[in-house]
C-alpha cells in the first residue's frame, strides 16, 4: 500500500495550467514514497550444485567447491533472483565470486548490477549440502546459515572472509535483491568482519571399526567408495575386520532410506564389491551407511546428472 507523505509547506511555486496561464502561491506538497520490489536470490555454480527443490518446498542451490592442492581457485556464481525452479529461467542480477585457497581462506564477494541493490545477505559454508537444525534435521532457512547480514542499507557489494576452511565444502550464497523504479543506487560496499570459526571438511579415515586395533590392521578393514562425484554407477569396496552381518544402505538428505544395497553375512578379511545405480533426475547428495554387526561407517557422495 502506498501512503502519502506531506512535506513542509512551500512558497513561491509557479504553476502553469492547461491554458498556459501561470500563477504563484504557497501550499503543501504531497508526495508518495518509492516502494522497492524485492526478490530472494541465490548463487548458482553450473555443474556442481544441489537443488533445494529435490528435498524442500523452496528453490535455491547448494554449491560444492573443491579446495585446491595449492594456490587458489576462483568460482563464479551468477546470482539469480526469483527463479523458482532447479533450471535457470531468469536473468542474473549480479555475481558472487568465491576465491578458495589451499591455505584455508575463502573470500565470498557479491556484486549486484544496477538498478538492483541488496537489503540482506546470508552465506552458508559447511560439510553437508544444507545446515542442520539443533535436532539434526537439514534446513534451508537463511537464519541458520554460517553468516547473516541484515539491514544492508542498499549495498551493491558485499565481501566476507572465512579464515579457517579445509576440504571440499558446500556454499549457499543467498541475498535479498531489490529495485526501485527510476532509481539507480550509488556504489555502496559492505565489508563484513572475518568469520574465524573452524570449518573442517577434510575426509576422515575410512577404516571400519573392529573388535581391536590389531585385528582391524590384520584384516584390512578398509572401505573405498568411488567415483565421487558420480553420474552412472557408484562402487563400494570393503573388507570386514570381523565375522558377522553386513548391511549397506543409502539415504537422501532428509534421512529417508532409498535403497538397501547389501544385507548378509561376512567373514573377517572377506572382500566385498557392491555397485549402486541411482534413479535420480537431477544433482543431489546421497548418504551411505555401512553397518557391520552393531558398528557403522557413514559418508556422503554427490550425484551429478
Amino acid at each position: 500500500m502506498r501512503l502519502p507523505v506531506s512535506a513542509s509547506p512551500v512558497a513561491g511555486v509557479t504553476i502553469t495550467d492547461g491554458n498556459g496561464c501561470d500563477g504563484t502561491g504557497s501550499g503543501t506538497l504531497t508526495i508518495e514514497p518509492c516502494e522497492p520490489t524485492c526478490e530472494t536470490a541465490y548463487g548458482y555454480l553450473d555443474g556442481s550444485n544441489v537443488c533445494f527443490l529435490n528435498s524442500f518446498n523452496n528453490w535455491g542451490w547448494s554449491n560444492l567447491l573443491t579446495q585446491p592442492a595449492d594456490g587458489q581457485t576462483i568460482y563464479q556464481l551468477p546470482l539469480y533472483a526469483g527463479n523458482p525452479d532447479c533450471d535457470i529461467i531468469t536473468d542474473p542480477v549480479g555475481m558472487v565470486t568465491i576465491t578458495y585457497s589451499a591455505s584455508g581462506t575463502m573470500n565470498v564477494h557479491y556484486v549486484v548490477d544496477a538498478p538492483y541493490y541488496m537489503s540482506e545477505a546470508h552465506i552458508y559454508v559447511g560439510c553437508d549440502p544444507f545446515p542442520l537444525k539443533k535436532n539434526g534435521s537439514p534446513t534451508v532457512s537463511p537464519g541458520q546459515y554460517t553468516y547473516n547480514a541484515g539491514n544492508l542499507d542498499k549495498a551493491t557489494e558485499l565481501s566476507i572472509d572465512f579464515t579457517n576452511v579445509s576440504g571440499d565444502v558446500y556454499v549457499i550464497a543467498h541475498a535479498v535483491t531489490c529495485e526501485i523504479e527510476g532509481y539507480t543506487p550509488p556504489d555502496n560496499s559492505f565489508i563484513a568482519s572475518d568469520y574465524n570459526g573452524v570449518i573442517d571438511c577434510l575426509p576422515k579415515s575410512a577404516q571400519i571399526p573392529g573388535s581391536s586395533i590389531s585385528r582391524l590392521s590384520e584384516a584390512g578393514g578398509q572401505l573405498k567408495v568411488y567415483p565421487n562425484p558420480f553420474n552412472d554407477k557408484l562402487n563400494f569396496e570393503f573388507t570386514s575386520p570381523v565375522n558377522g552381518t553386513v548391511r549397506l544402505e543409502m539415504y537422501n538428505v532428509l534421512g529417508q532410506k532409498i535403497a538397501t544395497l547389501y544385507d548378509g553375512s561376512t567373514k573377517a578379511g572377506e572382500f566385498h564389491h557392491v555397485e549402486y545405480t541411482p534413479h535420480l533426475s537431477s544433482n543431489s547428495v546421497v548418504f551411505y551407511d555401512l553397518i557391520i554387526n552393531d558398528q557403522s561407517f557413514r559418508g556422503k557422495v554427490l550425484y551429478k546428472n
